[in-house]
């Protein structure tokens, strides 16, 4: 496990589509928070047992990555306290592997703890959330919601990857700028440094009334 601040971890990077993808571990006082579904694998289990502390695994969105589908049941399988919890915009995602055991209804944003704040950013998804860390100078996670790149930036825009529209895409990113965050952590690739400031020179290098997915 990799120590991104204290008490916050990065699993194992993962594959998906031949992408390095990752997933995280927030320890608060009363709970494990993990963003995204770590690998099935004897690490991740003897790690999240360690810990001695409910478990609750936020999906940023309906799709899951190959072959963590049995997490859940085997830290079960060790007497731990383990939920999926999934924004029940995407329980109809075609692509959901995993029964969530809570449906999140989040109009907006919603504190997890005094640290954490989970932020409805429909637009990959309809129900995709991010997670924003109050700690060290603040960090976002957020799954596809904004993608990586191998050198720190933010993937160019790709309209196939915002399944509502460029209105309602963009509309989350803003909503992201209300927090002050100094770098993200994506599901694809590398995270994004000097975050805050290439967010808002991403969102005003678009304009969301080109409705570019109709282009």
């Amino acid at each position: 496990m990799k120590e991104l601040v204290p008490n916050i971890y990065k699993f194992p990077p993962q594959k998906f589509f031949g992408e390095t993808v990752g997933a995280y571990a927030i320890i608060q006082k009363k709970t494990v928070f993990c963003y995204d579904v770590p690998a099935d694998t004897e690490h991740n289990r003897s790690f999240l047992e360690s810990t001695q502390r409910p478990i609750r695994i936020i999906m940023s969105h309906g799709p899951t990555s190959s072959g963590v589908e049995s997490t859940r049941d085997s830290l079960r399988s060790r007497g731990l306290d383990v939920e999926i919890w999934l924004h029940e915009k995407d329980k109809g995602n075609v692509w959901l592997t995993i029964d969530p055991d809570l449906l999140l209804s989040t109009k907006d944003a919603e504190k997890l703890s005094e640290d954490l704040t989970l932020i409805f950013t429909p637009g990959h998804s309809e129900g995709s959330v991010c997670l924003f860390a109050d700690v060290a100078s603040g960090i976002i996670f957020s799954g596809d919601t904004i993608q990586g790149t191998g050198n720190g930036d933010i993937r160019p825009l790709e309209t196939k990857t915002n399944d509502l529209g460029n209105d309602i895409f963009f509309g989350s990113l803003r909503k992201l700028l209300d927090y002050d965050f100094r770098i993200i952590y994506p599901f694809h690739d590398y995270p994004i440094t000097d975050a805050r400031k290439k967010l808002i020179e991403f969102v005003d290098r678009h304009d969301p009334q080109l409705n570019l997915t109709n282009s």
